[in-house]
């Protein structure tokens, strides 16, 4: 054993086995305790206040994403070509806060109203939708900078001081919420609890990040338009998404009822566990896949092994779901009982849509990203037809909804790596027989 762990190989394979036990063991410890603090916000609050605590959150993802508009991808492309050098890598990162504080308005402006209507169309009344509505700013505003200040630690492999900092805020969200619920079980409670925790994580993130990004450094505008160029091919394509990746909430809070969000909202908290696997592809994957030269054979090598991964973890994550359901509902309460097809429903569609988000993630390292001109319009015919004839007014036809559009969208993402891996080795061919 000691003479294999000596050779190359045992030497990385040692190495990864580190990295997985610091990432897995640090992101189960996240996840035992954020789904300690999703239990409690399900127990404590009422299936009419749990339903404005799903719409609450839905939105904030929607904002999330108008306001990220391309430029965190950007900023990792952009930092893994300077990632050693302090000085360049933090006039990267404040390239990335700059842009995504006039993002972050514009994209505020437009959900913000949004979210006070679903609200009010689903029983809540004026004061309480524009309080949810305030509560949700806090945490907003600091997850804004977090995904650009975590960068340079992604790059350089430092693993253990993310693992720590979630550990942290996470149990910070849970000794908040516990008091918070008990004196007073609403909404807004929850929310403006998650805010503080989101606060606390990106003040650390900044504070560990400084090692390796100059954060005093001024923004360089051949960086700038090197992510602005980036955000313009994403930004059509994360416009849509905004809206469609929580499509099937909306589609239920328009056509169903409180019950039915309250019924996606509790039974996506169990899907959430699937976000150990999404932080391995974030901290571990992407950055190394980042790293790799353009004319690496590897390129294509480790693309193939993600996906292999991720559909091999798929099958007995299914069969447990499906033997295991009524313990797993039990743990929800018993508003939720009898759930079990819409639990397995549920689990596929996270299933796909985590494959779906990864292959996105590998894609956008390399550069590559799907033209909106044809994406979006063939993208927005399917949401259509799948909704005209699924018509989702319930958890299970809203669950049903997400899995047949994500399972397309995770087709195409795989047909289009494979189109550009093939272009970029004809032209490599091309180059290296003209020279």
């Amino acid at each position: 054993m000691r003479d294999f762990l000596n050779t190359p190989l045992g030497a990385r394979c040692l190495n990864w086995f580190k990295l997985l036990s610091v990432t897995g063991g640090g992101q189960g410890l996240v996840q035992l305790i954020g789904f300690i603090t999703g239990i409690v916000v399900i127990r404590f609050l009422s299936v009419d206040q749990y339903a404005f605590y799903t719409l609450a959150n839905t939105m904030l993802g929607t904002m999330g994403i108008l306001a990220n508009g391309g430029i965190a991808a950007g900023v990792m492309v952009q930092g893994g070509k300077v990632w050693q050098n302090r000085e360049r890598l933090g006039a990267v990162v404040a390239c990335g806060i700059q842009l995504r504080r006039t993002f972050a308005f514009f994209s505020f402006a437009v959900a913000g109203p949004v979210l006070v209507w679903l609200l009010l169309r689903n029983g809540a009344s004026w004061w309480v939708a524009l309080g949810i509505a305030a509560a949700v700013v806090p945490a907003f505003v600091a997850t804004l900078s977090s995904r650009i200040f975590n960068t340079p630690l992604r790059l350089h492999q430092q693993v253990w001081p993310l693992q720590r900092i979630s550990v942290g805020a996470n149990l910070l969200r849970l000794a908040g919420t516990l008091p918070v619920l008990f004196a007073w079980p609403a909404a807004i409670g929850a929310l403006l609890v998650n805010g503080l925790a989101e606060i606390f994580a990106n003040l650390r993130l900044r504070s560990a990040a400084a090692p390796y990004a100059d954060f005093r450094a001024a923004p360089d505008p051949e960086t700038r338009t090197h992510i602005v160029a980036m955000v313009r091919r994403v930004l059509p394509n994360a416009i849509y998404f905004s809206f469609s990746s929580q499509l099937g909430v909306f589609l239920v809070s328009f056509f169903g009822s409180a019950v039915a969000i309250a019924e996606l909202g509790a039974l996506s908290r169990i899907g959430m566990a699937l976000a150990l696997v999404k932080a391995v592809v974030m901290t571990l994957i992407v950055p190394r896949f980042t790293k790799l030269l353009e004319e690496s054979p590897l390129v294509v090598r480790r693309f193939s092994q993600v996906q292999g991964m991720l559909w091999i973890l798929a099958g007995p994550l299914l069969l447990l779901v499906y033997f295991f359901a009524n313990p797993i509902l039990w743990i929800l309460g018993p508003e939720y009982a009898g759930l079990q097809w819409e639990l397995l429903l549920m689990t596929a569609g996270s299933l796909v849509a985590l494959a779906a988000f990864t292959t996105e993630r590998l894609n956008e390292s390399r550069g590559w990203v799907i033209p909106p001109h044809f994406f979006i319009p063939a993208a927005l015919a399917l949401q259509v037809a799948v909704a005209a004839a699924l018509r989702p007014s319930t958890a299970a036809t809203g669950f049903a909804y997400t899995l047949v559009i994500q399972l397309a969208i995770y087709a195409v993402y795989v047909l289009f790596f494979v189109k550009r891996a093939n272009q970029h080795k004809q032209s490599t061919s091309a180059s290296t027989n003209a020279s």
